[in-house]
């Protein structure tokens, strides 16, 4: 009789410990996807008494962006410092109907061969205001595609700071990494950018990664020795993980753009991938 009732036992105990596994295992299932739907958080916080720039705030798009015809990439910007004029008519997005949508709305990327396609926020509420939060301003999980306030709204500082998820399905800057691909790196040289009045063509000189700390905080932009310290810096970045346009050179009159997210989908890091891009053309549009 003891064996039976000891074997009834054991087995119980048995089936709870069995229990108890899958239990846990479904909560690690759940947990790991709630974090590849939700994307990196990034270490995006206020910055005080920032001595350089005035970063705006822009949000991300989630809107339907099929009917945006997007313009070829030019063929020698650096060298003639212009566009084909038909970029001009193409690339030109309606601000006006953008502020009818969101007034924060203060730009739009447009990144060849990848699905970055978005429009540009800025808040003047919060840093942070557009980073769980659409286009349209209602809240989103994966957010949108924002700048902060201590930049300005027309990409006339000299380190213009861009920030998106790194999401699962490839949507905002969740592609950024494929500029880890020597080859993705090499043909993919522009980043589009069109403001009011303005398309602004960045061309990629630098894809890599680096810590948390706030890159508009690394150095005194107006300061010109500290701002030139801080572009051979991203000429040179300390990490393995890397690619640097070669022949690049880079001179305090160089206007760049920095687009930050985090290194990995499904955790939270202390580790950032960016993708830089100094300035080549600026073309005036109708």
């Amino acid at each position: 009789m003891k064996d039976s009732s000891n074997k009834k036992i054991a087995g119980k105990v048995i089936w709870s410990i069995i229990g108890v596994f899958f239990l846990v295992l479904a909560l690690i299932f759940a947990v790991l996807f709630f974090f590849s739907i939700r994307g990196c958080e990034g270490n995006i916080g206020d910055i005080t008494d920032n001595p350089g720039n005035k970063v705006t705030l822009p949000v991300e798009t989630g809107e339907d962006t099929s009917d945006i015809t997007t313009p070829p990439e030019p063929e020698e910007p650096i060298i003639t410092g212009e566009l084909p004029s038909e970029i001009d008519e193409k690339y030109d997005i309606n601000f006006a109907e953008m502020y009818d949508i969101n007034p924060d709305i203060h730009a739009w990327i447009y990144i060849p061969e990848t699905p970055v396609n978005y429009p540009v926020l800025q808040s003047q509420v919060s840093d942070l205001y557009y980073e769980r939060r659409s286009y349209t301003g209602e809240y989103s999980i994966s957010g949108c595609i924002f700048t902060q306030y201590y930049n300005e709204p027309d990409f006339s500082d000299r380190n213009t700071v861009l920030y998106g998820h790194y999401m699962l399905d490839g949507t905002f800057f969740g592609t950024l990494h494929n500029y880890k691909d020597p080859e993705f790196f090499e043909n993919n040289r522009y980043v589009y950018i069109t403001i009011p009045g303005h398309i602004l063509v960045y061309e990629v000189f630098a894809a890599y990664e680096t810590d948390n700390r706030h890159v508009l905080t690394l150095c005194n932009y107006y300061d010109d020795e500290e701002y030139l310290e801080y572009l051979n810096s991203c000429l040179n970045p300390s990490t393995m993980v890397r690619n640097i346009r070669e022949g690049t050179e880079l001179t305090v009159d160089d206007r760049i753009i920095t687009l930050s997210t985090c290194t990995s989908y499904y955790t939270y890091t202390n580790r950032r991938y960016l993708v830089q891009g100094v300035l080549v053309a600026d073309v005036e549009t109708k």
